[in-house]
C-alpha cells in the first residue's frame, strides 16, 4: 500500500494554527484516488498533538485497531468477560466488583446475566436499573448509551462497529464507529440486534429477533427485519 496526504492550512480567531490533513490509502499503480480508502483529521500545531488510535476510534473516525493500546485494551476486557461470566452467581459482590471493572460509567443497580462479551467496556454507559438477559454481546468501539429502567432480553447484540463497503478497503483493515443510544424504560425483546448509529427513544418496545436498523422514536412498538413501527402507544402507557 502507499499512503498519500494532502493538506491544508487555516487560522482560526483566538485559536493556534490548525491543519486538515486527508489521508488516502491506495493499491500501487491504481488510477488517481480509485479503490482508495479517504478520512480525516485534525491536528493542532502548537500542541503538537497527533490523535491517538483510540482517540479516533472514540471519535467515530477512521482508526486501527491492531495498535499496542487497543490490542491491550481489548485483551483485558476479553479477560474481565471471561472473570465476570465464570463468578459464582450467588457471589453478587464479586460481580459487582468485576462489572464496575470492566464498565465503569454506570448507576446503580445495574445487573447483567452472563455470559456476557463486549469489545472494550469503557463506551458503555448504563444507567440506573438497568437488566441485561443471557448472552449479550456489545460492539462498544464508541459510545453506547443505555438509559434508566432497560430490560434487555437474551442474545441481544448492539453493535457501533462498521467497516467500508469495498472490500479493498476493508482489506486495509481500517474501520470505525457510531454510536448507539437506547433511552429510558426501554424493553428489547431477545434476539435483536441493534445496528451502529441507531437511537431508540424513551418507552419504546423492540419485538423480539428484531433488526434495528433506523432510528426509532419514543412511545412505539417495533419489531421485524428490518424493524418498523407497528404500533404507537396509548397515553394512559406513557405516564
Amino acid at each position: 500500500m502507499q499512503i498519500e496526504t494532502t493538506i491544508t492550512y487555516s487560522q482560526r480567531p483566538k485559536h493556534s494554527q490548525v491543519f486538515q490533513s486527508r489521508f488516502f490509502l491506495c493499491e500501487e499503480n491504481t488510477e488517481p484516488w480509485e479503490n482508495c480508502v479517504t478520512f480525516t483529521g485534525e491536528i493542532d500545531l502548537h500542541s503538537k498533538h497527533l490523535m491517538t488510535e483510540k482517540e479516533k476510534m472514540i471519535r467515530g473516525e477512521w482508526y486501527m485497531g491492531s495498535g499496542v493500546e487497543l490490542s491491550g485494551e481489548h485483551l483485558n476486557s476479553v479477560r474481565l468477560c471471561r472473570e465476570y461470566n465464570a463468578i459464582d452467581p450467588a457471589d453478587k459482590g464479586k460481580r459487582s466488583e468485576i462489572l464496575k471493572e470492566l464498565c465503569p460509567e454506570q448507576g446503580d443497580n445495574v445487573h447483567i446475566e452472563g455470559p456476557f462479551f463486549c469489545d472494550y467496556g469503557y463506551n458503555i454507559h448504563f444507567g440506573n436499573n438497568v437488566y441485561i438477559n443471557y448472552n449479550c454481546t456489545i460492539l462498544d468501539v464508541t459510545t453506547v448509551t443505555i438509559g434508566n429502567d432497560v430490560l434487555i432480553g437474551p442474545s441481544v447484540e448492539i453493535y457501533t462497529a462498521a467497516h467500508p463497503v469495498h472490500w479493498k478497503q476493508r482489506a486495509t483493515r481500517i474501520e470505525f464507529g457510531k454510536p448507539v443510544s437506547i433511552g429510558d424504560n426501554v424493553w428489547i425483546g431477545g434476539n435483536t440486534t441493534i445496528c451502529p448509529g441507531v437511537s431508540i427513544g424513551d418507552r419504546t418496545i423492540i419485538g423480539a429477533g428484531s433488526v434495528v436498523t433506523k432510528d426509532i422514536p419514543d412511545d412505539v412498538i417495533a419489531a421485524g427485519n428490518p424493524a418498523r413501527i407497528i404500533k404507537r402507544l396509548d397515553a394512559e402507557l406513557k405516564s
